[in-house]
């Protein structure tokens, strides 16, 4: 999804992107999957940011997707991010195999 918002195209290009002026930079992308969500479903208050008194839901990724997104030939390594661990309301819920202790 993130890749999408920014190439507006598949990661591999196998189609001409989908209108590319409706492209957005990655951390419009990321407050539109967190708090951006949060805030359309009503849950802001708890949910949607790394905040004091908010659920800790976060996710640890294999590599650094801002890097990645400000050269345009790295953009769509973005699709190819492995999430290495998940946290849902304070606990771990999932951990890769390749995730750290």
């Amino acid at each position: 999804g993130l890749c999408a918002a920014l190439l507006r195209t598949r990661p591999d290009a196998a189609r001409p992107p989908w209108h590319p002026e409706q492209a957005i930079p990655l951390p419009d992308a990321i407050h539109a999957y967190t708090i951006g969500a949060a805030e359309a479903g009503g849950w802001a208050r708890t949910i949607g940011s790394i905040t004091p008194g908010k659920r800790a839901d976060l996710i640890a990724l294999d590599q650094d997707i801002f890097s990645l997104a400000e050269q345009p030939e790295t953009v769509s390594q973005i699709a190819h991010t492995t999430v290495l661990l998940t946290v849902f309301d304070g606990s771990i819920v999932y951990r890769h195999a390749n995730a750290p202790a």
